[in-house]
């Protein structure tokens, strides 16, 4: 399970984000710039569309990922 922790700045039409994640599985769940992320219970924020520099902590192995100009989330 992942969950939003804040926007950050504003590009276009579409912030940058922070999340958190339990998992690195979970990384495939999250939002992209041109899709939407995996519904997370009834949270209807975390899963919207986020801009590319947006960025995720893997609580369960420490790792920090980023979504890079061709819209895929990239450990750092």
């Amino acid at each position: 399970m992942y969950f939003f922790n804040e926007h950050d700045q504003l590009y276009g039409s579409k912030r940058q984000a922070s999340f958190f994640a339990d998992a690195d599985s979970d990384i495939e769940n999250l939002p992209c710039s041109t899709a939407p992320g995996v519904k997370q219970g009834d949270d209807d924020v975390s899963c919207q569309p986020v801009a590319p520099g947006s960025k995720c902590f893997s609580i369960g192995s420490g790792s920090t990922y980023y979504l890079n100009s061709t819209d895929q989330w990239v450990k750092a």
